[in-house]
């Protein structure tokens, strides 16, 4: 994958925000390899509105968030590193405003890694924090909120692209 399009130096941010994206999908991972023994045999793999577990499974699943969670982070890694001008943009793309509009897309693709990388974490904390006898670990409040950020971000860059165009 070739990136032959504009060099926009990366913002120290963004080095920070696709560090921590990292750090926290290798953490997650830690900690499941390191909980997965201890887990019983069966886990919760679905909550209620409550928060409370409603269906009950084999605990391998809880490798299913951390497996989404790295193929979401190398899926928005790598497009991030192809060339912005093969992505869409909710304004034309012009000299004056190429520069700002490719590092803003760019940008955006390592905040909402980033904020997927929180999500993930946060349930699979909470899958083995409820197995381990912590009831009431789930909580559905948490979730929306991060659900409703992935909508926030993108709102957010859609209105910094438009005021920018």
């Amino acid at each position: 994958m070739r990136n032959s399009g504009p060099q926009i130096p990366l913002l120290e941010q963004e080095r920070m925000i696709e560090w921590f994206a990292l750090f926290l999908l290798i953490a997650m991972w830690l900690f499941v390899l390191m909980k997965f023994g201890a887990l019983p045999e069966t886990i919760p793999h679905h909550f209620n509105a409550k928060g409370e577990p409603d269906s009950w499974g084999g605990k391998a699943i809880i490798f299913l968030a951390p497996g989404i969670a790295l193929g979401t982070y190398l899926l928005f890694y790598f497009i991030s590193k192809m060339s912005p001008d093969s992505y869409n943009y909710p304004v034309k793309i012009t000299e004056e405003n190429k520069e700002f509009q490719y590092a803003i897309s760019r940008i955006m693709l390592k905040v909402m890694n980033l904020w997927t990388m929180i999500l993930m974490a946060y349930i699979t904390w909470a899958i083995i924090a409820e197995a381990g006898g912590l009831q009431g670990s789930f909580n559905s409040w948490i979730l929306w909120t991060l659900i409703l950020g992935i909508f926030v971000i993108t709102a957010g860059f859609l209105v910094l692209a438009r005021k920018y165009k």
